[in-house]
């Protein structure tokens, strides 16, 4: 996690300097606060000591969504309160203002809802627990509905462990819902989908294989699997630098992790075979291997599956969830 503080005032300097003898920071001064726009989003937390008003007209052309926005706290120069302003939830920025509180002997100001009543808050429980939120423009009505004191659906397709709270109702349909689960679904104006992340695409192709045609060849093969349940996709250290693949992956958002054909061929299980592989790579399967060179305890629940110049295949492992 990276962080960067803004100062503007001797005062603020200092404070700047106690907060960086205690965490990993990059410090900035009063003249580095006219580019902001450069450096906002180079980093997850963002700490200004200064008014916060100068923090709200500075930043407010910068926001985007609480998807990708980094934490940011604002601290008055004497490091008396330092307010959890934006991101608070997923961007950490709540966690992160009671962290420097503590560094700087001040009081933590956290204004979002479900923190204030001290209701769970699922943007926060998909975050701990790894869960894509595929339409967090809802998580609004779920929030506001467990706020204002009313019950909430959960249903989920992965084992969840804790205590659940006794407003969330498992496997009862309420006004607003929460589904937890790999596959695509449709849902209510009112529910929000978290999509765990428990499966592992294995990919192989021929050099230059468009991004258009991996793709469309995932989709497919995907069928009615969420592609934002994939934890990683993997392959060969020979396609390290395939752009199709590449360009994939980072439209989905997810890692691209090769192995080297040595490692592939130490990993123990029955493995579809293909001569012409084993000639092109040294190894006579690469996307079934690489799964279990990724994780040694996936499954694997599709096997080997030839598209035009792509082969896929695809892992599973557990996957859980906390309150």
């Amino acid at each position: 996690m990276k962080t960067a503080i803004f100062y503007i005032t001797e005062n603020g300097k200092k404070l700047s300097n106690k907060i960086s003898e205690n965490i990993e920071c990059t410090v900035f001064g009063k003249e580095d606060l006219k580019d902001i726009d450069i450096h906002f989003y180079k980093y997850d937390n963002i700490i200004f000591i200064m008014a916060m008003g100068i923090v709200v007209r500075k930043i407010a052309k910068l926001i985007k969504s609480k998807k990708t926005d980094p934490a940011v706290i604002v601290c008055d120069e004497k490091g008396s309160f330092a307010i959890s302003l934006l991101s608070g939830h997923i961007g950490g920025a709540n966690e992160f203002a009671k962290k420097i509180a503590d560094i700087t002997g001040g009081i933590p100001v956290i204004t979002t809802a479900t923190d204030v009543n001290n209701k769970i808050a699922f943007d926060v429980f998909a975050k701990e627990n790894d869960l894509y939120i595929k339409n967090i423009e809802n998580m609004k009505y779920v929030s506001g509905d467990i706020v204002d004191g009313k019950n909430v659906g959960l249903f989920s397709d992965i084992d969840i462990k804790g205590e659940i709270p006794s407003y969330v109702l498992n496997n009862t349909e309420c006004e607003s819902n929460v589904f937890i689960t790999p596959l695509k679904k449709d849902i209510g104006k009112r529910d929000v989908l978290l999509i765990p992340k428990k499966y592992i695409l294995g990919i192989g192709c021929k050099r230059d294989t468009p991004f258009l045609n991996i793709k469309n060849a995932v989709y497919d093969f995907l069928s009615d699997i969420d592609v934002m349940s994939l934890k990683a996709v993997v392959s060969i250290d020979l396609k390290k630098d395939e752009k199709g693949i590449l360009e994939f992956c980072e439209s989905v958002g997810k890692e691209f992790k090769t192995f080297k054909a040595e490692e592939l061929l130490n990993v123990e299980g029955d493995f579809t075979t293909s001569d012409f592989v084993l000639k092109t790579t040294g190894v006579s399967n690469v996307c079934e291997r690489s799964i279990k060179a990724y994780n040694s305890s996936a499954t694997i629940i599709k096997h080997k599956t030839i598209y035009k110049g792509i082969t896929l295949a695809l892992g599973e492992i557990d996957a859980s969830c906390t309150f």
